[in-house]
């Protein structure tokens, strides 16, 4: 519990608030409190980031500090900063959140990299690329890659209608809803076109693991991006069985759980079992942690 005393006080300052929001995060055991503190700080009361460092006794008003306490007391209680906020920056863009879409995280922007590195080097930067986004959450894979490759198009698929309308809401704020289409689709199960990139971030944590997960994850992302069954690989064993129908030629990257790629690439290979499909790479996100993996189809 947040101590309320410590706020809505006529004479509160910026310093003061930032380490009483500091110490109440602490407390609340949240991870890297002093970095988070300052961040709640700047957005719940309106401030600019230089004001906690050059105007350290500005006095804050009532309605600021009602609103740091309100961001504090959910930050707390184990509510996402971003889910707060309503959205979470991926690869220098802003993407709305809702409660139907996944995060998006640092780590998956290791696929954009892998993306980019294959891609660049086999078609170019301005190839006419179509791109199907598997499980597409906030859109954030496939409009991070359109926003940077202007002559792509994208597909993006989702089994729930509510993730698609909030990819959809991020495509037109990005001003690049007129070069992707939205399917409703189990996976590959509604999927007849065929693409030179397929990209996913599937749910891959195992099931008798999900409750041991954070309360920030647990109970803020959708159980349906989480869950990758009894060994977390259900989805690319599903993904596997369909992938040369979508994707004859080209390029699949998925992202997977911390250096998982053996299992990964085994589990697909073993339902694929085609000498058609080979690994093209394995990518590490910046704590060292296998991240993403890639196969090439071809025909």
């Amino acid at each position: 519990m947040v101590d309320r005393s410590f706020f809505l006080d006529r004479t509160l300052t910026v310093a003061e608030a930032s380490s009483r929001v500091m110490q109440a995060l602490e407390h609340a055991g949240v991870e890297n409190a002093g970095v988070e503190a300052r961040q709640l700080l700047v957005e719940a009361a309106g401030l600019q980031r230089e004001d906690i460092i050059l105007r350290p006794q500005m006095i804050l008003g009532k309605l600021q500090q009602q609103s740091v306490l309100e961001w504090l007391e959910r930050r707390a209680g184990g509510e996402p900063l971003s889910r707060i906020r309503g959205w979470q920056e991926f690869y220098g863009r802003r993407f709305a959140l809702s409660a139907a879409t996944l995060e998006p995280r640092a780590d998956s922007e290791t696929l954009i990299d892998a993306a980019f590195e294959l891609t660049n080097m086999h078609r170019g930067h301005h190839a006419p690329l179509r791109i199907l986004d598997v499980g597409t959450g906030t859109g954030c894979l496939a409009l991070t890659l359109l926003a940077e490759w202007p002559n792509a198009t994208a597909t993006a698929v989702d089994i729930c209608a509510n993730t698609l309308h909030a990819a959809r809401d991020n495509a037109v704020a990005l001003g690049l809803d007129n070069r992707m289409t939205w399917l409703q689709s189990n996976y590959l199960e509604n999927v007849e076109e065929t693409f030179d990139l397929v990209i996913s971030n599937p749910p891959y944590i195992k099931r008798d693991e999900i409750q041991a997960l954070q309360v920030e994850v647990l109970q803020h992302d959708p159980y349906v991006a989480l869950d990758g069954g009894k060994d977390g690989l259900a989805a690319y064993r599903i993904i596997a069985t369909s992938l040369l129908n979508v994707i004859p030629k080209g390029f699949v990257i998925l992202e997977i759980a911390c250096n998982d790629a053996t299992r990964v690439i085994d589990a697909m290979q073993t339902c694929i079992n085609d000498s058609r499909v080979k690994v093209a790479g394995v990518w590490q996100d910046l704590s060292g942690c296998e991240r993403s993996i890639a196969f090439q189809t071809i025909s």
